[in-house]
């Protein structure tokens, strides 16, 4: 069996899983029934069968992972009226990605008759604490927010619960006490883009890879991508060369490129590099074009933007991991939906999908754009809404 993680709800990676371990099942018979006369020992001729085997199982995840997903992470109907006229407040956590699960939010909301007051801040914990006590003190019928400390708003939270108002949250790292619906706990969210990473290296490689990962170990939740990319890309690619490359956060926005041509021209054998998080690429196919190492190495990375997108359409990065904008904040909408109506909002918590994006499949509308393309007619038929 494959060492993979699971995540519930992911129809790619777990129909992957099976094309894997059938792949793995035929690649055993033929093993075991096949004989070239070589001279290789019985050990060597296991070894190679078993990392022949791990490259198609890994491959074919890759394979289902470039499909456009085709559904919806939760399958389970609401079975009562969703009410209308309710009041949710959406936090947003500072930073421009939360403005935007912010606005796909509010577009989830609207569709079940809701009203969304939007709370923003700077990201300082003292400006997060501040929003948080607005939103309890206003009493909403429910909070929604991203990427939130928990430790600096734990006295909200309490004051939320005791008042009976639920609150869903997106990439936080656990379900703590006031937290009532939780879409993409932080481990579980960074191995889910780690993964489909390194599959892709190993496909596109056949197995033959020397990659550069880099990552920001001031994040924590980053380890968790870390956990998720080497454990696919060892299952995948056993003899391949991995080197990490650790920024601190003094490079950012400063020398990101240029530390990474060093480390390449210092290990002229690396042919991918793997961005933690893709706002890290920006500036990065310009210096790679300076220093003569464009046509080198392969770009693919996690959480891909718009800019990275671009980079994909002109060839200038060959893959990434994109967010699920709608279909995690629609997840949040439905959880609170199910709390309203009595239900047990646990369903809601299904991972949400993934995809790798190449420039054979980008959406004719790369703008932000919903990963399912059909979600909101999924969405409303298990709200019992018309589409």
């Amino acid at each position: 069996m494959m060492g993979y993680r699971t995540f519930a709800g992911r129809g790619p990676l777990r129909t992957a899983l099976m094309i894997a371990a059938f792949a793995a099942s035929g690649t055993a018979v033929a093993a075991c029934g096949s004989d070239d006369g070589g001279s290789a020992s019985k050990d060597d001729g296991a070894a190679t069968a078993a990392e022949s085997s791990g490259v198609q199982q890994v491959t074919a995840l890759a394979n289902e992972l470039l499909k456009r997903p085709t559904s919806i992470s939760i399958t389970k109907p609401i079975g009562k009226p969703v009410p209308e006229g309710k009041e949710v407040v959406w936090i947003s956590c500072g930073v421009p990605a939360c403005v935007t699960l912010g606005e796909t939010f509010t577009e989830g909301a609207k569709e079940l008759g809701w009203k969304t007051r939007v709370i923003n801040t700077d990201g300082t914990p003292e400006k997060i604490k501040a929003a948080w006590s607005q939103a309890a003190s206003s009493k909403p019928d429910g909070v929604a927010s991203s990427g939130t400390d928990l430790s600096v708003v734990a006295p909200q939270l309490k004051q939320l619960e005791e008042a009976d108002i639920p609150v869903a949250l997106y990439a936080v790292p656990e379900k703590t006490n006031g937290v009532d619906v939780l879409v993409g706990d932080m481990q579980g969210e960074a191995e889910s883009y780690g993964e489909p990473m390194a599959a892709w290296i190993v496909k596109d490689s056949g197995g033959d890879a020397n990659t550069l990962l880099v990552t920001l170990p001031s994040f924590p939740i980053l380890a968790g991508l870390k956990q998720g990319f080497d454990s696919t890309y060892k299952q995948g690619c056993a003899d391949c060369g991995m080197k990490t490359l650790d920024l601190p956060l003094s490079a950012l926005g400063k020398d990101v490129p240029a530390r990474i041509v060093s480390t390449l021209r210092a290990n002229p054998n690396i042919d991918y590099v793997a961005m933690a998080v893709d706002d890290l690429t920006v500036g990065l196919p310009a210096a790679l074009r300076a220093a003569g190492l464009a046509d080198k190495v392969k770009i693919i990375g996690a959480t891909t933007g718009q800019t990275n997108i671009q980079y994909i359409k002109a060839g200038q990065q060959a893959a990434g991991v994109p967010n699920a904008w709608y279909d995690d904040t629609w997840q949040l909408v439905d959880g609170l939906a199910r709390i309203f109506v009595g239900e047990d909002p646990s369903v809601s918590e299904a991972t949400p999908p993934r995809m790798i994006l190449v420039q054979d499949n980008l959406p004719d509308n790369t703008d932000v754009f919903p990963l399912v393309p059909d979600f909101r007619e999924q969405f409303l038929k298990l709200w019992g809404k018309n589409a």
